[in-house]
């Protein structure tokens, strides 16, 4: 036991504080990630939530036993692509924006659910990662 009330303090905030980032990645969040590079499975995308550069190209790797079909989920672009396992596909973003995108094979575009992700371009912001 500390031997006076402020070490106490010290000692409970400091273990609270610890135990609180321990859970950080617990809770369901997706953070964003600055990255070109995605990897698709039957689980899902990896990472969930992107951010590039403008006039970066984004590629996507099918590493599942699965052919999947990537396609955008919003209005602010078209895209539509078959990728086989162990196949790779790219996108290049001209516009600055938010871009979702889902995997036709398991989620819908409609209504933004099941396998889906989000890319930030630019300055854009991502304000609901995709858990």
């Amino acid at each position: 036991m500390p031997a006076n009330r402020r070490e106490f303090v010290r000692t409970v905030t400091g273990a609270a504080v610890g135990f609180i980032t321990s859970l950080s990645g617990c809770l369901g969040s997706s953070p964003v990630k600055e990255t070109n590079s995605i990897k698709i499975t039957e689980d899902g995308f990896s990472p969930r939530n992107v951010k590039v550069d403008m006039k970066s190209s984004v590629t996507w790797e099918n590493r599942g036993e699965k052919t999947h079909v990537i396609m955008s989920a919003s209005s602010n672009w078209n895209f539509e692509v078959k990728i086989e396992p162990g196949q790779l596909t790219h996108h290049q973003f001209f516009s600055e924006g938010v871009y979702k995108v889902v995997d036709k094979e398991g989620g819908s575009a409609k209504d933004f659910k099941g396998i889906r992700m989000k890319i930030a371009v630019g300055d854009a912001k991502i304000q609901s990662p995709v858990k």
